[in-house]
């Protein structure tokens, strides 16, 4: 994809983000939409990590990766934001894009939104885009100072990567478990501060 298409796309994401997640969220009460507390959705993924993933890995890394969850948990205002309405599966393959006239057409399938953490709405755009894609999306995506705003992203990332992998273990697929743990083993949990 020309370096042109690419900025175009990322900037039609990240438009999309930001006028998704500046909708009111009481737009929404009353239609089922649920309010999501990832810090507490990350009590019970924190202690299947570590009953489950943590004897598999390398010690320093599973000490590192309960430390960085319980920073997580405990945190105080590092980790706060303003809710907001969230798609949370904007992947490659929800993403509609007319190449000819460099322009986002639309994105789909929105079976999973929540109201929650606007991180979370990014980290597809790290794991299936790649980085560069990200920052150019956030060029375009304005509600709150960046360096707080990937702070949270990389933290999702590495709770994503632990559900993701805990998930495919019980699904019972060895070979993407295997590659979850080795994915773990080179995620830099101390970055996450």
């Amino acid at each position: 994809m020309p370096r042109t298409t690419q900025v175009a796309l990322a900037h039609g994401v990240g438009s999309f983000i930001q006028a998704l997640h500046s909708i009111p969220i009481e737009r929404v009460s009353g239609c089922g939409v649920e309010l999501n507390q990832p810090r507490e959705l990350t009590i019970p993924l924190r202690q299947h990590a570590a009953t489950e993933l943590a004897p598999l890995l390398p010690a320093p890394i599973a000490a590192a990766l309960d430390d960085t969850m319980n920073r997580y948990i405990t945190g105080g205002a590092e980790w706060e934001y303003t809710p907001a309405i969230l798609h949370c599966d904007i992947d490659p393959s929800h993403v509609l894009y007319d190449p000819e006239q460099s322009v986002l057409t639309g994105v789909i399938d929105f079976g999973d939104v929540v109201v929650g953490d606007p991180a979370r709405d990014f980290i597809f755009l790290l794991e299936d885009w790649n980085p560069d894609f990200l920052e150019l999306a956030l060029q375009a995506y304005h509600r709150e100072p960046l360096e707080a705003l990937m702070h949270r992203i990389r933290m999702f990332s590495l709770l994503n990567l632990v559900w993701w992998t805990l998930w495919v273990k019980g699904q019972g697929r060895d070979d993407l478990f295997d590659h979850g743990l080795a994915e773990l083993q080179i995620f830099s949990c101390g970055d996450l501060g």
